[in-house]
């Protein structure tokens, strides 16, 4: 599938797609769900959802822009939305996605209950008792 941005002056585009490995957990309750339903699921939703697919366009076309052969680092991104939105049970989904410069790659989907807790980072600078 392809993602494509619209704007006055150019189109941005990008492939999505699913890694060989896509995983997917719940829980509870979903674990009768197929691979094939979720995968269309999170299909649906990323076309639908214009932010988020302009959002991951931009990244990808960034990478392909960025100097050097090879073009820029891939970057990981998490999306957590209602699982609700996604039309799959559970209260929270929480999707890992790999942005490179050939496109958007989904590699895993989390149903959870609770909001998935974001990774504690390390603080970056500290300057005068305030944390940037």
């Amino acid at each position: 599938m392809d993602i494509y941005q619209n704007n006055k002056v150019s189109t941005i585009g990008c492939t999505f797609d699913f890694a060989p490995g896509f995983s997917w957990s719940a829980e509870s309750g979903a674990k009768e769900l197929a691979a094939d339903t979720v995968r269309y699921a999170v299909r649906r939703y990323l076309n639908h959802s214009d932010t988020l697919r302009r959002r991951l366009a931009q990244a990808s076309y960034r990478l392909r822009l960025a100097s050097g052969g090879k073009g820029g680092k891939a970057q990981r991104l998490r999306c957590v939305v209602p699982a609700r939105v996604l039309e799959l049970p559970g209260n929270w989904a929480e999707l890992r996605v790999t942005v490179n410069a050939r496109g958007v790659t989904v590699t895993q989907l989390r149903l959870t209950q609770d909001y998935p807790a974001p990774r504690r980072q390390q603080p970056k600078a500290k300057i005068s008792g305030e944390i940037y």
